[in-house]
């Protein structure tokens, strides 16, 4: 996992590492409704290298009564030769991310 950066700045797309942001610009298209779903993510490609080239991309989402509160996340996982990392994030701020990134990236 990145443990490098302080969460301070999480909330801004471009303290995001490209890589990552390409996922959430992946996400953001997905979201054909304006808004981040747990069925979202049947719409995201999943073969290996679609998402980032020689990377298998995951993306699921926990329930809040799987964790025992109220709300739940949403983990990314990315595997492969040059990137790795596991991220969890609140429905809110991947969706906002996941715009943000889309937008961007038009």
């Amino acid at each position: 996992m990145d443990e490098t950066r302080s969460h301070g700045d999480d909330e801004d797309l471009q303290w995001w590492p490209n890589h990552v942001q390409a996922v959430f610009a992946a996400i953001g298209r997905a979201m054909v409704r304006g808004q981040l779903y747990p069925g979202t993510l049947a719409a995201l490609p999943t073969a290996f290298g679609t998402i980032l080239p020689d990377h298998q991309v995951s993306i699921t989402h926990r329930s809040g009564r799987e964790l025992g509160r109220r709300k739940g996340d949403y983990v990314l996982l990315i595997t492969g030769p040059i990137f790795e990392g596991q991220w969890h994030f609140a429905p809110g701020k991947l969706e906002r991310l996941a715009k943000l990134a889309a937008i961007s990236q038009n």
